[in-house]
C-alpha cells in the first residue's frame, strides 16, 4: 500500500479522510451504544409479538362465540319464516274448512224429541223403527256413516245426528218425511 500523503505542494497538511480512518472512528463511537440487534432477534422479536397478538384473537372469537350461544341463527330465522302462514294462505285455509264443514252438514239428518235409553244402537234404531217402519223406506248399513247425541236444553231429550254416506240418501228420507208430517 502506498504511503499516503496528507501535505499539499506547500506543506500544509491537508484532512483527508480514508475508508479506514472512518471505520475506525466508527468502531471506537459504537463502544458507548449499545449493541445492534441482528435480523434473527428482530424476527424472533415479531414472531413472539404476532403468537401473542394470535393468542388474542383467538381468547376474543371465543368470547364473542360464547356471546352468540343464544341468539338465533339465520337459518333458524329462514327456517321459521318458511312455517308462518301469509294471511293469503289463512284465508284459503279457513275458507276451505268453512266449506268442507258445510259440505259434512250437507248429508246430516238431526233427530229431535227421541227418547234416550241406556245401551241404545243408534244405527238399528234410526234404520228399524225410524226410517223402515215410520217412513217405509230401506237404507243398508252402509250408507250410514255415523250416529251420535249431542248436547240439547235441560229437561228435554237429547237430539241425536245421523251422518249419511251422500245427499242423495238424505234427500230420499227426507221426501218421505215430508210426505208423512
Amino acid at each position: 500500500m502506498p504511503c499516503e500523503n496528507n501535505s499539499d505542494k506547500k506543506g500544509n497538511k491537508k484532512n483527508v479522510q480514508t475508508v479506514q480512518t472512518l471505520l475506525a472512528a466508527k468502531k471506537g463511537s459504537d463502544k458507548g451504544n449499545p449493541a445492534k440487534r441482528t435480523h434473527t432477534d428482530v424476527s424472533m422479536d415479531s414472531s413472539t409479538d404476532m403468537t401473542i397478538e394470535l393468542s388474542n384473537l383467538h381468547h376474543d372469537l371465543d368470547s364473542i362465540k360464547e356471546s352468540l350461544e343464544g341468539v338465533v341463527k339465520r337459518t333458524d330465522f329462514d327456517k321459521a319464516l318458511k312455517n308462518i302462514v301469509r294471511k293469503d294462505d289463512l284465508e284459503t285455509i279457513v275458507t276451505s274448512i268453512v266449506t268442507k264443514l258445510v259440505d259434512s252438514r250437507k248429508f246430516n239428518i238431526k233427530v229431535m224429541n227421541f227418547p234416550e235409553n241406556k245401551d241404545e244402537n243408534f244405527i238399528e234404531i234410526f234404520k228399524n223403527k225410524i226410517v223402515k217402519d215410520t217412513l217405509k223406506i230401506t237404507i243398508r248399513p252402509d250408507e250410514i256413516q255415523a250416529i251420535h247425541r249431542i248436547p240439547g236444553k235441560q229437561g228435554e231429550h237429547r237430539p241425536f245426528i245421523v251422518k249419511l254416506i251422500n245427499s242423495e240418501v238424505k234427500y230420499r228420507i227426507m221426501r218421505e218425511k215430508k210426505k208423512h208430517a
